[in-house]
């Protein structure tokens, strides 16, 4: 039951960070990086794409300490 509550309220954030997002940052951008240049779209957008890949980052970054964590318990079971 915790689960799902902690996964609405999840959902929760992530809806009210898009809502935010959405309602502020309408201004386009483009990205450059050295001489890499990219079409300009809104800001919106680019902070979705960063937001997507942090939270990607962030789930491939603790996938071993979770296997190991699972590994163990089965063990102990």
């Amino acid at each position: 039951m915790a689960r799902i509550w902690r996964l609405l309220i999840g959902l929760g954030a992530v809806a009210l960070f898009l809502f935010a997002l959405i309602a502020v940052n309408q201004e386009a951008v483009s990205v450059r990086f050295l001489v890499w240049r990219t079409p300009e779209w809104s800001l919106f957008w680019w902070l979705l794409i960063a937001f997507s890949a942090g939270v990607g980052v962030g789930a491939l970054a603790s996938l071993p300490s979770r296997i190991k964590g699972a590994l163990r318990q089965r063990r102990a079971n």
